[in-house]
């Protein structure tokens, strides 16, 4: 009841609880993270594994809004944003005072141009396959 649903059938409400679960994965992806660089050696590979997992995850994650819920590049840009809050709770583990901040605002563009490409990606696909959005 009162959620907005487009042409195909696709809801708005499906693309809010795609949203949660997304930064639900990067939340844990984080906490992994911070638990390999607080409590092992060799932290290096799973930090490493931690990244390209996020980086996959957050560009699929672009893809996915503008393929299968047919939104625009606006929600990419905001899907960015909010899977950005799933690691600036780190960011006070490691890093002190004024740095925090800026890291937050590089971090949520890192997001944002993540997003942004994985959607560029998919609009570029239906573009080439005849597939058009709605």
């Amino acid at each position: 009841m009162g959620d907005a649903v487009d042409k195909d059938g696709r809801s708005k409400r499906n693309f809010r609880l795609f949203s949660v679960a997304i930064l639900g994965v990067t939340i844990i992806i984080s906490a992994i993270n911070v638990f390999a660089r607080l409590r092992m050696e060799e932290a290096s590979t799973i930090q490493n594994g931690t990244v390209i997992l996020g980086v996959m995850i957050t560009l699929g994650a672009g893809w996915t809004t503008v393929h299968n819920f047919r939104l625009g590049l606006w929600h990419t840009v905001l899907l960015g944003m909010i899977l950005s809050f799933g690691s600036h709770w780190t960011l006070p583990i490691f890093h002190r005072g004024a740095e925090i901040p800026s890291l937050a605002l590089i971090n949520t563009a890192i997001f944002i141009v993540m997003t942004l490409a994985g959607g560029l990606v998919a609009m570029a696909f239906m573009r080439f396959t005849g597939r058009r959005k709605g």
